[in-house]
């Protein structure tokens, strides 16, 4: 098996200027965030007016108010249901162990099944 050393010696210094162009774009303090930052500081005035008209339009619409409504009611019982949940099943295990507290739920949950019918 031959080597060429010229070969190798090019492929090698393509590596290494790629591998030094790629750290001096992505690296910590690059270049490229530099340019990032820049453009993004001298439009910082236009993007905040743009988010807080966007945020406005929102809050105006009835669409936005309700889906807020819907997402603060289902947390609210997603939290109860994870508080109490547990207590509420203690409870029913506490009442369905004592033999007559056990018929009497019996009964009422036949006549509801009665009435249903």
């Amino acid at each position: 098996m031959e080597f060429d050393a010229n070969k190798l010696i090019e492929n090698a210094i393509r590596d290494g200027m790629r591998d030094g162009i790629k750290a001096k774009l992505t690296g910590y303090n690059s270049e490229l965030e530099k340019v990032v930052n820049a453009a993004v500081a001298n439009q910082a005035m236009a993007m905040r007016k743009l988010v807080e008209d966007s945020i406005s339009q929102s809050l105006a619409t009835d669409e936005f108010r309700q889906q807020i409504r819907d997402a603060v009611h289902h947390n609210l019982a997603k939290t109860l249901i994870q508080r109490f949940g547990g207590e509420i099943e203690k409870q029913v295990n506490v009442l369905k162990s004592d033999p007559t507290t056990r018929a009497r739920i019996t009964l009422a949950i036949e006549e509801i099944v009665k009435s249903k019918a």
